[in-house]
């Protein structure tokens, strides 16, 4: 059960980032997003958890638990990454969520 656990968590932040994006794009602050920390926290959680997915239905089928660890170091070093990026990036102006 803790598979399906894992891959409805996953599959439900997934739902939630892309909604986020969405709002984005239909907003008039599109220009403004990669100024705003909030963005490059949701980005970077969002490629984690869409290049996740595929990674654990791998090990989940296959005994390539190797490649597993290699993706998961590589997602969590893109993830973080964005993270990083965001607090460099972000002006305090736009790390308002109410204005976005």
């Amino acid at each position: 059960h803790v598979v399906y656990n894992t891959i409805m968590a996953k599959l439900i932040v997934v739902i939630f980032t892309l909604l986020f994006f969405t709002e984005i794009i239909q907003s008039d602050k599109l220009l403004e997003i990669k100024n705003s920390l909030y963005f490059w926290i949701i980005f970077g959680v969002f490629l984690y958890n869409i290049g996740f997915l595929p990674a654990f239905a791998l090990v989940k089928y296959t005994s390539y638990i190797g490649i597993f660890k290699f993706i998961t170091l590589t997602l969590n070093i893109v993830m973080h990454s964005c993270f990083i990026i965001g607090f460099f990036k972000s002006q305090k102006k736009f790390n308002n969520l109410m204005k976005l």
